[in-house]
């Protein structure tokens, strides 16, 4: 029998991919027979494993007791710090995500405060609510763009310092990079469309008097 197999990892998760090739056990040239075997098992594997150790001690009078383990608890201690390190990130990454939606509400709330006047004579033109939400929205989401077109120039030129952080990612990875984008962009629409509703409640006449 005559096959391709992937190049794989033999010691440990983050060692190079290297090529290997598999033989029938019939067919191995060495003297002491295989130090373990692999079993891909339908379903839930804590009920097969009493079955399968009685299939292989029957296999193989020779073994009188057969260890077995799923490969999720062999890789798991190698795993973790890559788990912990990825859970620590991402809540640093939630906590500046929560902080600068914060600062950019209250920047554009003090900006829109300030632009009442300017609000007011839009809306005694005849401007209606919805002109002066995209108005201020748009000029607000700008604003946001040009940060976030930088923030992703400084982490390509960045990514070869970020990638030994990464597992299996790449830093260039343009799904990642998009989601990025689409969750910056979401965060800063909604400090922007709060206070820019907010102006479009005020009063014209008031706002025009107020100057």
């Amino acid at each position: 029998m005559v096959g391709v197999v992937e190049n794989s990892r033999l010691h440990g998760l983050v060692e190079n991919e290297a090529m290997h090739y598999y033989l029938p056990v019939a067919q191995r040239i060495v003297q002491n027979g295989p130090s373990g075997v692999l079993v891909r098992l339908a379903g839930e594997s804590g009920r097969a494993i009493p079955a399968l150790r009685a299939e292989m001690l029957r296999a193989d009078p020779a073994v009188r007791y057969a260890e077995i383990q799923e490969l999720g608890d062999l890789i798991d201690p190698e795993a973790s710090s890559w788990r912990l390190g990825a859970t620590v990130f991402s809540l640093f990454g939630l906590l500046a995500l929560l902080v600068s939606g914060i600062g950019l509400y209250s920047v554009l709330a003090f900006a829109v405060a300030q632009r009442k006047f300017e609000l007011g004579i839009r809306s005694a033109l005849g401007a209606g609510a919805g002109d002066l939400v995209r108005l201020v929205v748009g000029q607000s989401l700008r604003l946001v763009g040009i940060g976030i077109a930088l923030g992703i120039a400084i982490a390509l030129a960045a990514a070869g310092t970020i990638e030994p952080l990464l597992f299996q990612v790449s830093p260039r990875d343009p799904l990642v990079l998009g989601g990025v984008v689409v969750v910056l962009l979401l965060t800063a629409l909604v400090p922007a469309f709060l206070p820019a509703r907010r102006a479009t409640r005020a009063d014209p006449a008031l706002a025009l008097r107020a100057e």
